[in-house]
């Protein structure tokens, strides 16, 4: 019976991680054995409370510990519990729970909290400690030997009144154990723990120092004016004041995207507490706290650790308001492979008890690494920070845009501020307001500012659009006054780089012209291969000022995500060239299908960025068995994208002649530049070195060259 009791007890410490088979062990796998678990029944202990409280233990060392424990090996406790009994019955678990006090007097623990007839605690004069604190100390231990401490710690001075008790353990006489008192920790704890030594002068000034740096009293910065003021955001503000005014779990985590105005809240709850007739508010300061300046400078382990009490010390000697940016960093902050003690973790104890609310601001991503730590997640009120939309981003920006205008010295009326808010929500797709807006602001204040202008202008607010990475076309592309100058334009541009393809470059001319802002524009090049797809596309991008990204439908679904993905995220103002003259398979076939339908692409994590104003040139060939004929078919019926069909067929009759008149162009740039003297053919010629009807550059460029020998 006792080698399957071991066995059982030994295969409980392999599972949960622990190197030693330990006292707790047998006591777990004998309370989960009907025949030993009514021995400690006859005891008078709760068996079911005390079986969870070690499976709770066992769990938590082996979330601390992740690593697995090829053999397990009995203790010395274990060793002399087997040893010095009969192994049998109520003998055997005398001996057990003996050896369990002479270790750190863990039995204090057990009796106190599961022994039904003791009457200690009623005695003991209110308050009791809350649950929480309980559980705030029991999750920064790893086993019963801190139990004494925790209560120390955790129940008001006057009630550590000395309790004890006599106990027997059974009729048959084995014994009396002594329980030990609350403020009387075993001799053995002392020895085991020294105390932690006290900090010099010198290093107590230094730590004071680092947390000095690394706050900001935003309510002092209020009151001095260095705070912008916060408009349109009321609703969040007073939800964020409500919990932060409850007396207990007064903790607030804003979780929402980047650029949405997280710490823009903040600043006004600073405004809000700053001006509160509410004493419960208004006595109560709020301070943002650095967490790299806080690291910054930590030098030895342990100094983390210190700062941070000095700054729990400080919110709550002042009954601060603290806040986090940037919450998610303190999953892991100032934890060493030796311990896994980190930020969060010395908060929590802190975060349930009067004093101390504390305020964090993270993305919906990184929320998901606070989530994983549900015993620090449980004392925080979620509230969500939403984007505000374009209404009330034009209320934001008449409000909020009087520190910029004074700080430029240049000056915008209510028409150029909503256009500022129309052309981030069209052209800055990948970002958020309110964020997008100031910056688009602040950007087109410098731009009036170096022209030396005291007036923004729509240009003004073009330029700055470009310059954070928007994907505005060129203004004479809008065609909104003259589209038949506009059209010429390009035509004659196009014309000295291109050549052989009138109608082509005609057509290409006219969709740019005739496209609808803000809707994606697709340019369908049909033709043989050798034509001059790619040089058109090319000529285009030269001619509009952008650069070209040529992506790959053969490589696969994968690799055309990246790649318009990767075109659409570079900042700077692209051509897509998308190749479909070869063959695609169906996933590939379905992505662009996709993204040209809903014209969006969506990121690994989920956000979508739009096409916007991008013009996609499509090559592919109607001839071949591919998809390119039915593709374009489908394309057509799109809502959110224009494609228009571009024909550029094999150089026939009289655009052979101009194609020749092209190449002999320049074939003589080209001589020029390298120096040579060779006389240029004639047009008649190159055309009778051409033997067919219909031709591509390739034949034309090496009819020329052979005409030239």
């Amino acid at each position: 019976m006792i080698k399957q009791l071991l066995a059982d007890a030994a295969n409980i410490a392999q599972e949960y991680n622990f190197d030693q088979l330990e006292p707790e062990h047998l006591i777990y796998a004998m309370l989960i054995n009907p025949d030993w678990e009514a021995l400690f029944s006859q005891m008078g202990i709760d068996t079911k409370a005390m079986r969870s409280d070690l499976l709770g233990t066992f769990r938590f060392r082996r979330l601390r510990v992740r690593v697995d424990i090829p053999q397990v090996t009995i203790s010395e406790e274990v060793t002399r519990i087997i040893e010095g009994s009969t192994l049998v019955g109520p003998t055997f678990v005398s001996s057990l729970m003996t050896q369990m006090e002479d270790r750190s007097n863990r039995i204090s623990k057990i009796s106190k909290k599961y022994d039904k007839t003791c009457q200690d605690l009623a005695t003991l004069n209110p308050p009791l400690p809350e649950i929480d604190e309980l559980l705030d100390g029991l999750e920064q231990e790893e086993a019963y030997f801190g139990f004494d401490r925790i209560c120390k710690d955790v129940f008001p001075k006057e009630t550590r009144a000395e309790q004890g008790r006599s106990s027997s353990f059974g009729p048959d006489g084995v014994g009396t154990i002594e329980v030990a008192r609350l403020n009387d920790p075993a001799p053995q704890r002392a020895e085991q723990t020294p105390e932690k030594p006290t900090l010099s002068a010198k290093e107590r000034a230094e730590a004071q120092r680092a947390v000095d740096r690394s706050i900001r009293d935003l309510t002092q910065m209020y009151w001095s004016g260095e705070l912008d003021r916060v408009i349109g955001r009321d609703p969040e503000i007073d939800q964020i004041c409500e919990v932060l005014m409850r007396r207990r779990k007064s903790n607030v985590l804003l979780v929402g995207d980047p650029g949405v105005g997280k710490t823009a809240l903040m600043e006004g709850v600073a405004a809000r507490v700053a001006t509160s007739k509410d004493p419960s508010l208004s006595s109560r300061p709020v301070l943002q706290a650095s967490l790299g300046a806080l690291v910054s400078g930590a030098r030895y382990r342990g100094d983390f650790e210190v700062r941070m009490e000095l700054l729990i010390e400080l919110a709550q000697s002042r009954k601060a308001i603290l806040f986090f940016d940037e919450m998610q960093m303190l999953i892991g902050s100032g934890a060493t492979a030796e311990r896994g003690m980190d930020g969060a973790n010395l908060l929590k104890p802190a975060l349930a008890r009067d004093g101390l609310s504390l305020v964090g601001a993270t993305t919906h991503e990184e929320a998901a690494g606070i989530r994983s730590d549900p015993a620090l997640m449980r004392r925080f009120e979620t509230v969500l920070v939403r984007e505000p939309d374009k209404d009330l981003m034009c209320e934001i920006l008449s409000g909020a845009a009087a520190p910029y205008l004074s700080h430029h010295r240049v000056r915008a009326d209510d028409r150029t501020l909503g256009r500022i808010v129309d052309f981030a929500d069209r052209y800055l797709r990948d970002r958020r307001f309110p964020d997008k807006a100031f910056d688009l602001l602040d950007t087109a204040c410098v731009r009036a500012r170096l022209s030396g202008r005291s007036i923004i202008r729509i240009e003004d607010v073009r330029d700055a659009v470009r310059r954070l990475g928007g994907s505005l076309p060129l203004p004479h592309l809008v065609g909104e006054k003259d589209r038949k100058q506009t059209r010429g334009h390009i035509v004659e541009a196009l014309n000295e780089l291109v050549g052989g393809h009138p109608d082509a470059i005609r057509d290409v001319a006219q969709a740019l012209c005739a496209r609808t802002p803000g809707k994606p524009l697709g340019l369908h090049l049909v033709g043989p291969s050798g034509i001059g797809r790619r040089t058109l596309t090319h000529a285009l991008a030269r001619v509009l000022g952008l650069r070209v990204r040529e992506i790959n439908a053969g490589f696969g679904a994968d690799q055309v995500r990246a790649g318009l993905l990767e075109a659409l995220t570079s900042g700077t103002d692209l051509l897509i060239l998308l190749n479909l003259d070869s063959e695609l398979d169906r996933a590939a076939a379905s992505a662009i299908e996709g993204a040209l339908m809903s014209g969006v692409i969506r990121t690994p994590s989920g956000d979508e960025i739009s096409l916007g104003d991008t013009i996609i040139c499509i090559r592919s060939n109607e001839h071949k068995e591919t998809i390119g004929f039915s593709f374009y078919q489908k394309i057509c019926s799109f809502e959110n994208f224009e494609v228009k069909k571009i024909e550029m067929p094999a150089f026939s009759n009289h655009c052979i002649k101009e194609a020749i008149r092209f190449e002999l162009k320049r074939l003589s740039r080209l001589w020029s530049d390298i120096g040579s003297s060779r006389p240029l053919p004639a047009e008649e010629s190159v055309l009778h070195e051409i033997k067919t009807n219909e031709c591509i550059w390739s034949e034309i460029t090496k009819a020329c060259q052979r005409a030239a020998s």
